[in-house]
C-alpha cells in the first residue's frame, strides 16, 4: 500500500512513499534513537560539571576523543537500518542526520562533518534539512579548527532557514556558539535572544538565558541583565545556577541603592539564608567588591579574608579572590606581598578558570616582575633623597627609618599573639596527641539510644579509653602492653619540653630588641645608597631605564598583556624619551596601538620616525618588507664575501680591491658584513699599499664602524701595533709581506691552505711560526677549502677529530633516542612532564627574540634571569666535561671558510689567552661540523654559547636555515655519526 506525498523529485516527478515504513522507521527506531541521543546529552552535562561563575558555552560540547562508544555505536547500526532496509520511507535524510550527529557526541568531527556534507547535498527534495546541516557542520568544523570554513556554513545555513522553530533555534544557537567561541561574545547577544525564543527544550532556552544575563552584565546593560538573572533564580534549576542567578541579581539590585548600606544589603540577606552555607566565600567576595569600588579599602581586604576563611570555599573562587587581593597589591607597589599572594593563586588554580593559559603565563613570570619593580621603586627612592638639600634629606630618613620600626614593632607584636597560641597549643598537646579524628557518618545511625549508634557516645568512649590506656592495638594481651601509654606520655612531655624552650629564646629576642639601633640603622641603609657624583647618580638612572624597558618587554613578550605592556612602555618615554632605546619602545607602541587605537599607533609611528630615522625601526615602521630586502642583501653580501675571501686567498689582491668597492658602491648600510667587507679590503690595501695607506683604511673603518665588535676591535689592534713600531715600517715596500717563518706577522690573514690542513703554532709577536709535519701526499684529499692563520696559539685544523673510542657509547645513543621520544609524546600531548622517565625541562634559557606580527625585532634589554635550570640532564651534560660548543651545518658542500675566519676573529678578540681550536668535520656526506674549543666545565662553554650566540648571524656566512648550534661532551661527539643522530641530539639539547 502507497501513500502519495506532494513532494516532487530533482525531475519534477511527485514522490511516493510506502506508508508501512514510515510507521516502522518513525516508531520502531526514531522514537527510540532519540532518546539515546537525549540521553548522551544529558550524560555530557553531567560530566562537564558547569561552573557558573564563568561565562557559559552555547552548547555543552562532547569531551569524547573519538574512541569506540557503545550508544552512540547502536545508534549508527539503528540509523543504518533504516538507510538499508527502507528506502522508500521519508525518514532517509532523518538517518543521516542522526548517523552524523552521533559521529559528532562520540568526538569524531571529520566523519561528522562528511555526514552533515552529504547531508546538505542529498536534502534537494526535503529542503528543511539544508539549515539543519549547514548548522551541525558548523558546530564539527568549529571543533577542529577550521574556523573560517565554520564560519561560513553557518552563515550559509540562514540562507535556507525556513518557519520551522526548531530550525531557526538551532541556527541561530549554532551562530551565536561561533562568536562567543572566537571572543566576539556581545556580538552573539542577538542570536541569544531569538534562539531561546524559539526553542522547545526548556533546558537550552534557560542556558540561553543565563548566558545572556551574563553577557548583557559585561556589556553594561544592568537592567536587563538584572531581568534574566532574576528570572534564572526563581526558575526550576540546579541549585549552583539558581544561586549564582539570585547573587549577580542581588549585587545588581544592591548597585541600584544611593548608598553602601543599601548595596550590600541584598547580599547580607544572602548570607543568612542557611541554603547558602557553602557559598558564603563567594556572598564574601561580592560584598568586598563593592567596598573596594567604593574606596573603602580596609573593610574590602577584611570581607576578602573572611571569604578565604570559610569551611567550604569554592576553588574557582579562592583563586579569584587570590587573585584580587595580589593585584592590589601589587598596583598599591606591595609586592612581597602581592608575590604571596600570586604564589597562593598558583596553588589552587582550576584548570576550568576564566583565561587560564593567560593566567599561567603571568604567574610564571610575576617573580621576575616583583623583583624588577621593587629594584626600580628603591632606586626611585634612592633618586628622590638625592635631591633633597641637608635638612630636609634628614627629615625623610627619619620618616623612612621610623616606618621601618613600625613594622618591626607590629610583626613583634604578630609574634607575641602567635606565642599566646602557641602557649594553647601546649596545653592541649595531650589532647591532640591522644584525640584523633574520629569522623562518624550521621547518615548512617537511625537510633542512636544504643551505644554504637550514637556518635558523641563513641567519641567520648574513645577519648576516655585514650586517656586512661593510650594507643592501643586490636590485639590479645593488649592490656600488659604499657609501651604506647610510655609512648604518648613521653611524647607529650617533649612537645611541652620543646614549645616552652622555643618560647623562652623568642620571649628573649623580643626583650632584647633596641628600638634606637633598629632606627639608626635602617636610616644608614639609606644614606648609604644615596649617590655621591654623577656617575653614581648617572648608573642609578641607567638601573631604572633598563628596568622600565625590562618590564614592558616581559609584559609584551612573556605574559603576553599588551594593556600592561602599554602602561610600562609610556612610563619609560615619561621619564626618558630621548633614550637610544626610546625606538624600539616607540616601534612597539606603534603595533600594538594598531588594534587598540588607530591614532595613537600613527602618533607613535611618526615620532619614531621623526626622532630616530636611521633605526631599523624606522625603516621597518615604513616599510613592512624592509626586514625581507635586508635578508636578501645580506645574502648577497655574504657570497660576495666567499667569493672575495677566497680572491685574497689567492693573492689576487688587486682584485680584492676592486670588488669590494663595486659590491658596497650602492649601499650606505652600516651592518657587519659591510664592515667585514671593508676590512678585508684593508688587507689588500695593505698586501698591495705602503703602510700609509693600510692606515688610513683601518682608520676608516674605526670611523665608519664605531660599534662593531668583530673586525672594529681587529683593526684598533693592527694600529696599535704600527703607532708602536713605526721602524718596523721604515723600509717595507708594502705594509704587510708574504707569511714566512722569519717575520712578525701581526695582523691576521686569510690564506690558501692543503686539506687537511697544516697545523702552525706559533705568536705572531714573536716572529716565529712553527708548521708542524706535513701530511704525507697520498693521504690529501684534492679538494681545497680556504684556511686562516691565527693570532696568540693559532691552530688551522681542517681535519676529523681523531678518532676515540667513547665512554659507553652505546648508552649515550640510546639515551639520546629515549630523550627524543618522550620530547615527541610530551609535544604530541600523549605523556605529562610528571610522568616521563627523564628530566625533560622547560628551556631555562628565555629567548629575547620576539616575532611582532611577521617582524623578528630583539628587545634590548629583556634579558630575564631564570636562574640555573633544574631540569638538565648531568649525564648528557655535566658540571664537568671536556665541553666542544658545536656549530651543525646541514649541507655536505657548503664552504664553510669564511665563517671559520669570522669565528677566528671572535676568538681573538675575546679569548686572546685561551687555546681554542675550531675544528671542521664531515659527517657521512651529510652534515658539516664545527667543534669549537676544548672547554673543561659546562658553565666555561655555555657562557662562549652566551658570548657568540648574538654575533651568529654576522659571522656566519650561510644561510641561517641550513645551520643550528649546541653543546656537547667529546663522550656525545662520538655518537653523532649521521644527520639522524645529529637531529636527535640537537632536539634533546633544546630542551636541556
Amino acid at each position: 500500500m502507497k501513500q502519495k506525498k506532494t513532494q516532487k523529485d530533482k525531475d519534477g516527478q511527485e514522490l511516493t512513499y510506502n506508508k508501512l515504513e514510515n510507521f516502522t522507521a518513525k516508531y520502531n527506531i526514531l522514537y527510540n534513537s532519540k532518546r539515546m541521543m537525549e540521553d548522551e546529552q544529558r550524560a555530557i552535562a553531567k560530566l562537564k560539571k558547569e561552573n557558573y561563575q564563568v561565562q557559559l558555552t552555547v552548547f555543552d560540547e562532547p569531551t569524547a576523543q573519538g574512541d569506540p562508544h557503545q550508544l552512540m555505536d547502536s545508534l549508527v547500526q539503528k540509523a543504518y537500518k533504516i538507510i538499508n532496509n527502507k528506502q522508500e520511507s521519508k525518514y532517509i535524510n532523518e538517518a543521516y542526520l542522526i548517523v552524523g550527529k552521533a559521529n559528532y557526541f562520540k568526538g569524531s568531527y571529520y566523519t561528522a562533518a562528511e555526514y552533515f556534507e552529504y547531508l546538505k547535498k542529498s536534502s534537494e527534495t526535503q529542503p528543511e534539512y539544508k539549515p539543519v546541516a549547514y548548522a551541525w557542520k558548523s558546530r564539527a568544523l568549529l571543533q577542529i579548527g577550521r574556523l573560517p570554513q565554520a564560519s561560513a556554513a553557518v552563515d550559509s545555513a540562514f540562507m535556507f532557514l525556513d518557519d520551522s522553530e526548531a530550525n531557526r533555534a538551532l541556527v541561530n544557537a549554532a551562530k551565536a556558539n561561533f562568536l562567543v567561541r572566537n571572543g566576539k561574545a556581545l556580538e552573539a547577544i542577538p542570536y541569544l535572544e531569538l534562539s531561546s525564543e524559539s526553542t522547545k527544550s526548556r533546558v537550552d532556552r534557560l542556558r540561553w538565558t543565563f548566558l545572556l544575563a551574563q553577557l548583557y552584565k559585561e556589556s553594561g546593560e544592568k537592567e536587563k541583565s538584572y531581568k534574566y538573572f532574576s528570572k534564572i533564580a526563581k526558575s526550576n534549576v540546579s541549585y549552583d545556577m539558581a544561586f549564582e542567578a539570585d547573587l549577580q541579581a542581588a549585587f545588581l539590585q544592591g548597585e541600584k541603592g544611593t548608598g553602601i548600606d543599601a548595596r550590600i544589603k541584598p547580599l547580607k540577606k544572602m548570607l543568612k539564608d542557611g541554603k547558602n552555607v557553602d557559598y558564603k566565600d563567594q556572598i564574601y567576595y561580592e560584598i568586598g567588591n563593592i567596598y573596594y569600588a567604593e574606596g573603602k579599602i580596609d573593610e574590602a581586604l577584611a570581607y576578602y579574608r573572611k571569604s578565604l576563611q570559610q569551611l567550604t570555599p569554592s576553588q574557582y573562587q579562592t583563586t579569584e579572590t587570590y587573585l584580587t587581593m595580589a593585584d592590589h597589591y601589587f598596583h598599591n607597589k606591595e609586592y612581597r606581598m602581592a608575590q604571596n599572594y600570586y604564589d597562593s593563586v598558583a596553588t589552587v588554580l582550576p584548570a576550568d578558570y576564566t583565561n587560564v593559559d593567560h593566567l599561567r603565563r603571568k604567574l610564571i613570570y610575576m617573580k621576575d616582575l616583583t623583583q624588577v619593580f621593587e629594584e626600580v621603586a628603591w632606586q626611585d627612592t634612592i633618586l628622590g633623597l638625592a635631591a633633597l638639600n641637608a635638612s630636609d634629606l634628614e627629615l625623610k630618613l627619619h620618616e623612612y627609618g621610623d616606618k621601618s620600626l613600625q613594622a618591626k614593632l607590629l610583626e613583634i607584636e604578630q609574634q607575641k599573639k602567635q606565642e599566646k597560641k602557641g602557649k594553647k597549643v601546649v596545653d592541649n598537646a595531650y589532647r591532640r596527641t591522644n584525640l584523633n579524628d574520629f569522623q562518624v557518618n550521621n547518615a548512617s545511625y537511625a537510633d542512636n539510644k544504643f551505644y554504637f549508634n550514637n556518635q558523641d557516645a563513641i567519641l567520648l568512649g574513645n577519648a576516655e579509653f585514650k586517656r586512661r590506656w593510650g594507643n592501643r592495638q586490636l590485639n590479645d594481651n593488649w592490656r600488659y602492653s604499657q609501651s604506647s601509654a610510655l609512648e604518648v606520655a613521653a611524647n607529650t612531655e617533649q612537645i611541652a619540653q620543646d614549645s616552652s624552650i622555643a618560647k623562652d629564646k623568642k620571649d628573649k629576642k623580643i626583650e632584647e630588641f633596641d628600638q634606637e639601633a633598629w632606627l639608626a640603622q635602617a636610616k644608614e641603609r639609606y644614606e648609604i645608597a644615596i649617590p655621591q657624583n654623577q656617575i653614581a647618580y648617572d648608573s642609578i638612572h641607567q638601573i631604572v631605564h633598563d628596568d622600565l624597558i625590562k618590564i614592558g618587554n616581559i609584559y609584551r613578550d612573556y605574559t603576553q598583556d599588551p594593556t600592561e605592556a602599554i602602561i610600562a612602555y609610556e612610563n619609560f618615554l615619561a621619564r626618558y624619551p630621548s633614550s637610544a632605546a626610546a625606538a624600539e619602545v616607540y616601534f612597539s607602541l606603534y603595533r600594538m596601538y594598531d588594534g587598540i587605537d588607530k591614532s595613537k599607533s600613527l602618533a607613535y609611528k611618526e615620532k619614531l620616525i621623526q626622532m630616530f630615522p636611521n633605526t631599523i625601526h624606522a625603516h621597518v615602521a615604513q616599510d613592512p618588507y624592509y626586514l625581507d630586502k635586508v635578508k636578501r642583501d645580506k645574502e648577497t653580501l655574504d657570497k660576495a664575501y666567499a667569493r672575495i675571501f677566497e680572491l685574497y686567498a689567492n693573492g689576487d689582491h688587486v682584485a680584492v680591491i676592486q670588488q669590494v668597492d663595486e659590491e658596497l658602491q650602492h649601499t650606505e648600510d652600516k651592518q657587519s658584513i659591510v664592515a667585514q667587507l671593508r676590512y678585508l679590503q684593508s688587507l689588500a690595501v695593505g698586501r698591495v699599499g705602503r703602510v700609509d695607506d693600510f692606515v688610513k683604511s683601518l682608520d676608516k673603518i674605526v670611523l665608519d664602524f664605531p660599534k662593531d665588535s668583530l673586525v672594529t676591535p681587529l683593526a684598533k689592534e693592527n694600529l696599535l701595533f704600527v703607532q708602536n713600531n713605526p721602524t718596523m715600517f721604515d723600509t717595507r715596500v708594502n705594509a704587510l709581506q708574504d707569511i714566512k717563518s722569519d717575520r712578525i706577522a701581526f695582523v691576521d690573514e686569510p690564506s690558501m691552505t692543503e686539506w687537511p690542513a697544516l697545523s702552525i703554532n706559533g705568536d705572531y709577536r714573536t716572529g716565529i711560526a712553527l708548521p708542524t709535519k706535513k701530511i704525507p701526499e697520498k693521504e690529501k684529499p684534492k679538494e681545497k677549502v680556504v684556511a686562516k692563520v691565527e693570532e696568540k696559539k693559532v691552530v688551522e685544523k681542517v681535519e676529523p677529530i681523531k678518532k676515540e673510542e667513547p665512554v659507553k657509547k652505546e648508552e649515550v645513543v640510546a639515551k639520546v633516542e629515549e630523550k627524543v621520544k618522550e620530547i615527541e609524546k610530551l609535544q604530541a600531548g600523549e605523556l605529562t612532564q610528571g610522568d616521563a622517565k627523564s628530566n625533560i625541562g622547560v628551556n631555562g634559557n628565555v629567548n629575547a627574540n620576539v616575532e611582532l606580527k611577521g617582524l623578528n625585532i630583539t628587545p634590548g634589554q629583556a634579558k630575564i634571569d631564570l636562574g640555573p635550570n633544574d631540569y638538565r640532564d648531568k649525564e648528557l651534560l655535566p658540571d664537568k666535561g671536556v665541553y666542544f660548543y658545536v656549530i651543525n651545518v646541514e649541507s655536505p658542500s657548503v664552504n664553510l671558510a669564511p665563517t671559520r675566519y669570522g669565528i677566528g676573529q671572535f676568538n681573538r678578540t675575546r679569548y686572546a689567552q685561551a687555546k681554542i681550536e675550531h675544528i671542521l668535520r664531515n659527517i657521512n656526506g651529510e652534515n658539516q661540523l664545527i667543534f669549537v674549543g676544548p672547554f673543561h666545565t659546562y658553565e666555561e662553554v655555555k657562557t662562549y654559547e652566551a658570548r657568540i650566540s648574538p654575533l651568529m648571524s654576522d659571522i656566519m656566512k650561510v644561510p641561517a636555515e641550513i645551520y643550528n648550534t649546541f653543546v656537547a661532551t667529546k663522550e656525545t661527539i662520538g655518537t653523532l655519526t649521521d644527520g639522524i643522530q645529529i637531529k636527535n641530539y640537537q632536539k634533546v639539547y633544546s630542551e636541556q
